[in-house]
């Protein structure tokens, strides 16, 4: 049971490390665009993406506190009190892996002018989609609907504001 919780800890810093690169990397990237484009378009797709985080954010807390769901974790070791519970009870929708796919998007809409970034994006989306799960701190479902959601949202802004991007 103890190496079941130390691997799942390491393998959740991982994570933790692989999304807060992304979000470096899309930023990073993000800033170098800003040399070429336009200054009103810069600053209207860095209020998109910050916007699509924010709101991506804000509706991933709203589910997981409305509709509390045991992380697979939990069910690793049985010695856990109500107040553990209490902590393993936030495991759907998947937050590392929307905000990920959703910088995955915007650098493949947004980015395309740096040729390789839109598949480095992606590749770090996959390995944070897996690691959720395989850290046991997701189900397969979270993983699928924090994704889908993602895409959804992502879509639904780019919709309303492809005019001025």
């Amino acid at each position: 049971m103890v190496f079941c919780s130390s691997l799942s800890q390491l393998l959740n810093l991982t994570r933790d490390i692989l999304i807060l690169l992304h979000i470096i990397l899309i930023f990073f990237f993000f800033y170098l665009s800003g040399r070429t484009n336009e200054r009103k378009k810069f600053f209207l797709r860095f209020l998109f993406l910050v916007s699509l985080l924010l709101i991506i954010l804000l509706i991933v807390l709203l589910i997981k506190l409305n509709l509390p769901t045991l992380r697979p974790i939990f069910y690793c070791n049985l010695n856990y009190t109500l107040s553990d519970r209490l902590y393993f009870n936030d495991s759907f929708p998947s937050s590392h892996t929307a905000i990920s796919m959703a910088l995955f998007l915007f650098s493949l809409y947004y980015l395309n002018q740096f040729k390789y970034l839109p598949v480095i994006s992606l590749i770090l989306t996959l390995i944070i989609a897996f690691l959720s799960y395989l850290s046991l701190m997701h189900w397969l479902s979270d993983i699928i609907f924090g994704a889908a959601f993602s895409i959804a949202i992502f879509y639904i802004l780019h919709f309303l504001t492809r005019r001025y991007l």
